[in-house]
């Protein structure tokens, strides 16, 4: 089957992404018939209540939750406004509270910066912030993809950050 086949399938086109996650696929050590891989439901609505029943049903499946990311840490260019309602930031906003409701363990990979920025939390988006203040309290492990990255999440106050590389490092992970 081509990419093009089974791109248009798939939560995101963004092969690097999925590269991620089959990577983190492989290398966690989990019962595949008891495990899901797939994209949380409801997270782009913005309706109040609306993570209510896939919360309530991840807390009833699963004991624990896998995270993985890109270079999610921006900045907020200054001459936008601040949209809390726009699609990305209501899914932020939902995968936040996600991880802040969630019972089993959380595990986060791949976070970066591929910009540098000075160590502000203020000057990132608010849903951003959000999640990585969520991350940084609920996880179990809160993987960045460098150095840079650790050190400015450490600099703001975000201290579980741990260096690990990209998580499409261990796509093949007998080699």
């Amino acid at each position: 089957m081509t990419a093009e086949a089974v791109l248009p399938k798939l939560h995101s086109p963004n092969t690097g992404n999925i590269i991620h996650r089959e990577a983190l696929a492989r290398i966690v050590k989990c019962d595949p018939r008891a495990s899901s891989l797939s994209g949380l439901p409801n997270l782009r609505n913005p309706e109040p209540g609306a993570m209510d029943a896939p919360i309530e049903q991840l807390n009833a499946s699963y004991d624990a939750l896998v995270l993985s990311f890109a270079n999610i840490i921006e900045r907020h260019p200054p001459s936008q406004p601040i949209d809390m309602d726009d699609p990305a930031s209501t899914r932020l906003r939902n995968l936040a509270e996600v991880v802040r409701r969630f019972r089993g363990k959380v595990f986060s990979f791949g976070m970066g910066i591929q910009v540098k920025i000075k160590s502000d939390l203020g000057l990132l988006h608010p849903a951003l912030r959000d999640l990585l203040e969520a991350v940084n309290t609920h996880a179990e492990i809160m993987g960045v993809r460098g150095p840079e990255t650790a050190a400015w999440l450490h600099e703001v106050g975000l201290t579980k950050a741990v260096t690990l590389g990209c998580p499409s490092l261990f796509v093949n992970p007998a080699a």
